[in-house]
């Protein structure tokens, strides 16, 4: 709530009402024809909110800015991509490595949690001896999986 008071200058009614919303949340859960006792919600916001993805991209705005230069990020609803250029591939990896931690740093000081069993990386080359490569990513000791190595060489669309 500072952050929204702080960074963005949303305050009187506003802020009220998301301070509401989400600190004044009841729901049940049903289950096979049963419907559970009332339960309050302190935290999180709902699923199918419309406020969700406004809140979460106000809540990780400036994420951007703890990237290396080298290596870009893109944020696109709860999914964050981070992917480097580089003819390197001990620099992409190390820049790779050097990003996810600073990204785990910003979630861990906004108080955000990062899930590396979550986490996948995709290797996109055009050198055909590299297919097989696939650099070594992680967190915290996790390495994450790697998905899908093109079979050929990739094709320009125009």
């Amino acid at each position: 709530m500072t952050k929204l008071y702080d960074r963005f200058a949303i305050d009187g009614k506003a802020l009220l009402w998301i301070y509401d919303f989400l600190g004044n949340r009841v729901f049940n859960l049903k289950y096979n024809g049963s419907l559970s006792s009332s339960f309050r919600s302190r935290q999180g916001i709902p699923q199918d909110s419309v406020l969700r993805l406004i809140l979460f991209s106000l809540y990780i705005f400036g994420m951007e800015s703890v990237i290396a230069d080298n290596c870009r990020i893109g944020l696109f609803a709860g999914d964050i991509i981070v992917w480097c250029s580089v003819s390197d591939n001990d620099k992409i990896e190390s820049s790779l490595n050097n990003a996810i931690q600073r990204i785990q740093d910003f979630a861990t000081d906004h108080k955000l949690c990062f899930n590396p069993l979550k986490s996948v990386t995709g290797f996109f080359r055009a050198n055909r001896h590299l297919y097989r490569y696939n650099p070594r990513i992680s967190l915290n000791g996790y390495i994450f999986s790697a998905i899908g190595t093109p079979s050929e060489k990739p094709r320009v669309c125009r």
